[in-house]
């Protein structure tokens, strides 16, 4: 995992020269969107084959961002290299890291192990019942112990991982501890049980809204102004974004679909909007990691 593995200015580095391969690509893209566009603008009725072989010449008319020589850049998904005739130094080279779905790695861990185990008490069998020798037994013995070891402690790896991000969240120190931060005006940062954070949310707005609701009859009694002011403050300033809080507490993501009224299923601009909204309690981003394996194979300019 690119948290644990690799340190974190690595991966820093390794977004950074990715995002500068992406922009590239994408200022060159929209020159080629904006030739293929004046070439149907003015030939409309051209074929497939004229439209291809325009695109190829007005290509080569296309400067390398890098040395300013005609010739369009070529991509590849994680590369890039100046296209021109004589072709200048840019090359960037990358190798993308391994998307780790966690409960699919977890599920072929969890056979391995089991596997491992087996294999282990067929040794310990052939040791007791000296069905081979006792050497190459211990010897083999003890490399499964070694696979069985490093397994469980990647597995543990794995589901310690899984277990932050989806079962705790991280708060501010001060919430727990009201004496304040004498070091600083920064309060430290902890993780806390998701479940725990909900409760104490949960509870504090419950009191809020009762609350609120004894200052809406006190006004609705006394008519003070001041009173329904402040209790509206309270309402805008507190209650909603506690409300919001546990929201995001109970579901990681809120997914939102628009709705067509109409028979084919395409949405009308000029029909009422119906959405459907799907909150989702853990996010398909903390269901997977990425692994350490990416690598800058080159990054020349």
């Amino acid at each position: 995992m690119t948290d644990q593995g690799k340190s974190k200015e690595l991966w820093d580095n390794y977004l950074d020269i990715y995002n500068q391969l992406q922009k590239l690509k994408l200022k060159q893209d929209k020159k080629i969107e904006t030739i293929k566009k004046n070439y149907n603008i003015k030939y409309p009725d051209a074929s497939i084959q004229d439209k291809k072989l325009n695109l190829e010449k007005k290509k080569q008319q296309i400067k390398c961002a890098n040395c300013g020589k005609h010739g369009a850049l070529i991509f590849t998904d994680t590369s890039v290299i100046c296209g021109a005739d004589t072709p200048c130094n840019l090359s960037i080279k990358l190798e993308k890291p391994t998307i780790i779905d966690i409960p699919t790695k977890l599920n072929y861990l969890r056979k391995e192990i089991n596997l491992q185990k087996r294999v282990i008490t067929e040794y310990k069998l052939d040791l007791l019942f000296d069905l081979d020798d006792e050497e190459v037994i211990l010897n083999e013995f003890q490399t499964n112990k070694e696979n069985l070891e490093k397994l469980l402690d990647y597995a543990n790896e794995i589901k310690e991982f899984y277990y932050k991000k989806n079962n705790m969240v991280e708060v501010s120190n001060s919430q727990d501890n009201q004496g304040g931060n004498e070091g600083g005006n920064e309060s430290e940062k902890v993780f806390i049980s998701r479940k725990e954070e909900l409760d104490n949310t949960q509870r504090k707005f419950n009191q809020l809204v009762n609350t609120f609701k004894k200052n809406i009859k006190q006004y609705q009694i006394s008519g003070e102004k001041s009173v329904l002011s402040d209790t509206i403050q309270i309402y805008k300033n507190i209650i909603i974004p506690i409300q919001s809080k546990i929201r995001e507490l109970k579901y990681q993501i809120t997914y939102i679909d628009e709705i067509s009224q109409s028979n084919n299923g395409k949405i009308n601009k000029k029909e009422m909007q119906i959405f459907h909204f799907m909150p989702t309690k853990i996010d398909i981003k903390n269901e997977s990691f990425i692994n350490d394996d990416f690598e800058i194979q080159e990054n020349k300019k």
